[in-house]
């Protein structure tokens, strides 16, 4: 997957942040290194590698999610993360208990996944609702402008405001299968009226058809909001 600007910048910062790292950190044990303190760097470069890791895959996500969410709030817990195992990895450098130092980062480790799950699939679920609104809003919007573009008999004209208001105010949250049924009526509608010698028995079907049609959608909304809970 092709890396946007921000994702490049977070690589390139966290390639020197690494290199800066290893560097400070042999210049400030020029007297030699031991177990404790190659652990302590350790982590210190897995939890660098971690923060700009992930902040590159939430820019890879949030074209696909909830931006609000991906960016502030997936970020700011890897922040957090980083921060607070740091400091542990920094203080473990003088406390020297291997035991403790990898509990705490392993309680730390298991709060940011599940954290940063949480956050993941909550972002993608409002995600797709928006869209799915979106969709609905869209969908219903090019019935109603179709319905305006229909030079209608002032003997119909009732009728089809009746349905264009029952379209306007019907449940938009989401497209439905009617919706591609009203259209195709819609059309077939345009085309009667379109005729030199218009069809009344036709144009009169079509109507109980968009209407009943109307109905079915706001049954097929309802049901599938009843599923999706």
């Amino acid at each position: 997957m092709k890396l946007n600007n921000r994702a490049k910048a977070f690589l390139i910062c966290g390639i020197l942040f690494i290199i800066a790292t290893i560097i400070i950190f042999v210049i400030a044990n020029d007297n030699g290194m031991n177990s404790y303190k190659w652990i302590g760097l350790t982590f210190m470069l897995c939890v660098e590698f971690i923060l700009f890791g992930g902040l590159i895959l939430i820019e890879m996500l949030a074209n696909k999610s909830e931006q609000i969410i991906t960016r502030a709030g997936n970020g700011t817990v890897l922040v957090i993360y980083f921060a607070v195992s740091f400091l542990v990895s920094l203080v473990f450098l003088n406390m020297q208990n291997t035991k403790i130092f990898l509990i705490i980062q392993i309680i730390l480790l298991v709060m940011l996944v599940i954290l940063e799950t949480v956050l993941i699939v909550a972002g993608k679920s409002i995600y797709n609702n928006n869209k799915k609104v979106l969709e609905g809003v869209s969908t219903v919007k090019e019935m109603i402008n179709s319905l305006d573009t229909i030079n209608v008999d002032e003997n119909y004209k009732k009728q089809i405001d009746k349905i264009k208001e029952d379209l306007k105010y019907s449940d938009v949250s989401m497209a439905v299968p009617s919706d591609n049924d009203i259209m195709e009526n819609i059309l077939c509608l345009e085309k009667e009226f379109l005729k030199d010698e218009m069809d009344d028995d036709s144009i009169k079907a079509i109507i109980n058809s968009i209407e009943m049609l109307i109905k079915r959608r706001k049954i097929q909304v309802k049901n599938n909001k009843l599923g999706g809970m």
